[in-house]
């Protein structure tokens, strides 16, 4: 590897475990359990999917398309990798990679602990999956962190409507999404607010 791409791993690695440890912080929100997926099995994870949209958080801050893939360890664990786009969907790819691991307490199915490099790890929820399966959403309990994921790189307005009305029926702040530069222009017809990573403050 050359000494340029692992001064870019190292910042971005870097910045990972910075998210880590924020996610796990305690720090400031309100903190109450997302809705349950009910009978929810962690397979349907598996495979690849495409970022919608996500609130702001530091270690996708230049990321202008994210994907994941999802890939099977055992029954209870998968690993995942992500894919960043750097500034644009035309850009240098950068990959990164973190354990999952289903906590599925009986009485609240869906619950991921994420864990990266070193001993550092959050946990979230999937807290909604479309009825065919094609779009689900991720978040946090303290409502600071969201994704929203479809199987389609190319989701259809209706699927994105549903899923920002959940989010926001369930106390997530949707005004502060930002989305996947190529689909910016479809959130735009009902989400006035929609930018992508290229519009956001740093």
């Amino acid at each position: 590897m050359k000494q340029a791409d692992m001064k870019k791993c190292r910042v971005l690695c870097t910045s990972m475990v910075l998210w880590a440890v924020i996610g796990i912080g305690g720090c400031g929100g309100r903190s109450s359990n997302l809705p349950a997926v009910q009978n929810f099995q962690i397979d349907t994870l598996l495979g690849n999917w495409h970022e919608v949209a996500r609130l702001p958080l530091p270690f996708e801050i230049n990321c202008a398309a994210v994907s994941f893939e999802y890939i099977p360890v055992r029954s209870d664990k998968i690993l995942v990798n992500h894919y960043c786009w750097y500034k644009s969907i035309n850009g240098p790819m950068r990959r990164t990679t973190a354990d999952v691991r289903l906590l599925q307490p009986e009485d609240h199915p869906g619950q991921l602990l994420i864990q990266f490099a070193g001993p550092f790890a959050g946990r979230y929820d999937v807290f909604y999956i479309s009825q065919n399966e094609q779009v689900v959403l991720i978040g946090d309990p303290k409502r600071r962190y969201l994704w929203i994921l479809a199987k389609s790189l190319s989701p259809s307005p209706e699927q994105v409507r549903t899923a920002i009305e959940t989010a926001a029926g369930v106390g997530f702040d949707v005004a502060e999404l930002v989305f996947s530069q190529d689909l910016l222009p479809m959130a735009k017809q009902f989400l006035p607010s929609a930018v992508t990573t290229a519009e956001v403050k740093k």
